[in-house]
């Protein structure tokens, strides 16, 4: 298994095994909870000297504990993996709670020839007949949620290229290609977010635990990435709004 296999598989079961004692933890809180409502302070605390409830409170305490660790786990994989904004400060603004921006780099591109450089960089909106991938046409079908847009499948270095046509128009396009270590994935998203960003900053609206959703600054594009899955999606605004 690559290594990046190894990651992603990590970052999943991470995210399955953190989940599962999300719901322990709460279906235990909530028992315990309706033994005191149904029973009344008195007759709770007599249970709870005796003994009775404290199988249920070890598992709430385990769960709890379980789901905390594997919280920090988690965001110590993301701080690690992101190196986004840490890595390359002279090029990045420090992200705030109220405005995270992903802004031009500037510094930190690999030196020609490494796999960021062999992705291609495309332009959102043009006409299919102008897009070029110097990649191998896999498939062609209709898109799962918008059924007059197209996606084109191309085999690119690194893994799968996923471009989405709608009205005769590029306007979304998935980089399906997992770096191999934080700082492969740092400098190709770099390269990508400084492309697909045309001058403009990027400002994090949403982290779920799983990947992060940004907004071009001007509003008209949209960027997702997925730090468990290492996918980089850019898209169009207008399209974002019909695909959902």
């Amino acid at each position: 298994m690559h290594r990046r296999d190894r990651e992603t598989a990590r970052s999943v079961a991470r995210y399955l095994a953190q989940w599962l004692a999300g719901v322990v933890a709460v279906g235990a809180f909530t028992l315990l909870g309706l033994v005191a409502l149904m029973n009344g302070p008195e007759l709770f605390l007599f249970h709870l000297k005796r003994g009775a409830l404290w199988p249920l409170i070890v598992i709430l305490l385990v769960s709890m504990s379980a789901w905390l660790l594997l919280r920090v786990a988690d965001w110590r994989a993301v701080r690690d993996k992101e190196g986004l904004v840490r890595s390359h400060s002279s090029g990045h603004r420090t992200p705030s709670s109220t405005d995270r921006r992903w802004s031009r780099p500037g510094l930190g591109l690999p030196p020609m020839g490494c796999l960021t450089d062999d992705l291609p960089l495309l332009e959102l909106l043009c006409t299919a007949d102008e897009v070029q991938v110097p990649g191998e046409l896999k498939s062609s079908l209709p898109h799962e949620n918008t059924p007059d847009a197209i996606v084109d499948t191309y085999v690119v270095a690194g893994g799968r290229l996923l471009l989405t046509f709608w009205r005769g128009r590029l306007h979304e396009v998935i980089y399906q290609t997992p770096a191999e270590s934080a700082e492969d994935a740092s400098r190709r998203n770099d390269r990508l977010f400084t492309h697909y960003g045309q001058g403009d900053g990027w400002i994090e609206i949403l982290d779920n635990g799983f990947g992060k959703t940004y907004r071009r600054a001007d509003q008209q594009q949209y960027a997702l990435w997925s730090y468990a899955m290492d996918i980089t999606t850019f898209g169009t605004m207008d399209f974002h709004q019909v695909k959902w």
